[in-house]
């Protein structure tokens, strides 16, 4: 896009801190950033309590957001990230941390409706299947919900497809909702606008968050 997709500013606050932010509004109990490229600015902006973002609804417990540097991440394949994060949640759980399950999502995801990690979770609990996957109109996007027993799976995966790859053979749920956050990223300065412009509507329109 021309400029740092994780620090753009939308609604007044960097990407990757809304993109945070839902998943603690949800209520998931530990939240792994693994940062590469500008790592000490990312971890500045999620980490400092400004006071426009205290005076926010939503605070950031900082004991719940953990970072972890993906140091080759010139090379590595989002696969790789997300090994990192799971061995960080292996760490924690070694720690006494409860890990039933893990959401995936990329930092440049911001929109998603808290309450679909919840449905995700419910979802899972009802369907059993160890991958959840979200879509809209038929379109599959993030959260990505993985069962506990899918963690080992993916962090011997060595082969082709990254993650998608690692996960085909295994049994995934597709969960259709009405959030429009699910597929909204900002891969190109077209989709960042119609993620700021998604993100104004909903501001000024509360009740149609999830359409």
């Amino acid at each position: 896009m021309g400029f740092f997709k994780p620090l753009a500013t939308l609604s007044g606050y960097p990407m990757i801190r809304l993109t945070m932010q839902a998943a603690l509004d949800a209520g998931v109990d530990e939240v792994v950033v693994v940062c590469g490229k500008n790592s000490d600015a990312v971890h500045l902006a999620l980490k400092s309590a400004d006071d426009a973002w205290d005076s926010a609804p939503s605070q950031t417990p900082q004991h719940r957001v953990h970072f972890v540097y993906n140091s080759a991440f010139a090379s590595n394949e989002m696969l790789d990230s997300v090994k990192l994060g799971l061995g960080k949640l292996l760490e924690l759980e070694q720690a006494g941390a409860r890990l039933d399950a893990a959401f995936v999502i990329p930092g440049d995801i911001p929109a998603v409706n808290p309450q679909t990690y919840s449905k995700l979770i419910a979802h899972q609990q009802e369907t059993g299947a160890p991958v959840c996957i979200p879509s809209r109109k038929g379109i599959t996007g993030h959260p990505v919900l993985f069962t506990r027993e899918v963690f080992d799976l993916v962090l011997a995966y060595t082969g082709p497809g990254g993650l998608r790859g690692a996960i085909t053979p295994l049994v995934s749920s597709y969960l259709e909702t009405d959030d429009k956050g699910v597929t909204l990223d900002a891969d190109t300065f077209e989709d960042f606008q119609q993620l700021q412009a998604y993100l104004e509507h909903i501001s000024a329109n509360p009740s149609s968050i999830i359409h």
